[in-house]
C-alpha cells in the first residue's frame, strides 16, 4: 500500500490556509493535544500567525466517557486570545 508523503500533505495544508486566509493578523489557531498540537505549532510558526497558538485537550469535551473512560490527568485548555465574539472556521 502506498501511503501519502506526510511532508507533501503538510505543504498542501499550509498552502490552503495561506490562500484561504491571507491576512492572519486576527486569526487564532488551536491545536488538539491528542495529535494536532504539533501540527498547529508548526503551522503557527511557518505561517507567522500574529496571535499566539492555543491548545485544547478534547478529553473534557467528549461524549463517550462510558466507553473510553476518562484520562487520568486531562490538560487544561490554553487559549491565549479572546474567542467570545470570534467566528469559527472548520
Amino acid at each position: 500500500m502506498n501511503l501519502p508523503d506526510p511532508e507533501a500533505l503538510y505543504a498542501r495544508l499550509k498552502d490552503q490556509i495561506k490562500h484561504a486566509f491571507p491576512n492572519r493578523s486576527e486569526l487564532g489557531l488551536i491545536g488538539i493535544h491528542s495529535g494536532g498540537a504539533w501540527i498547529a505549532e508548526r503551522l503557527h510558526r511557518d505561517l507567522q500567525f500574529a496571535l499566539p497558538c492555543g491548545f485544547l485537550d478534547s478529553a473534557l469535551y467528549r461524549d463517550d466517557f462510558s466507553e473510553r473512560g476518562m484520562k487520568d490527568a486531562p490538560q487544561p485548555a490554553q487559549v491565549p486570545f479572546d474567542v467570545e465574539a470570534a467566528r469559527c472556521w472548520w
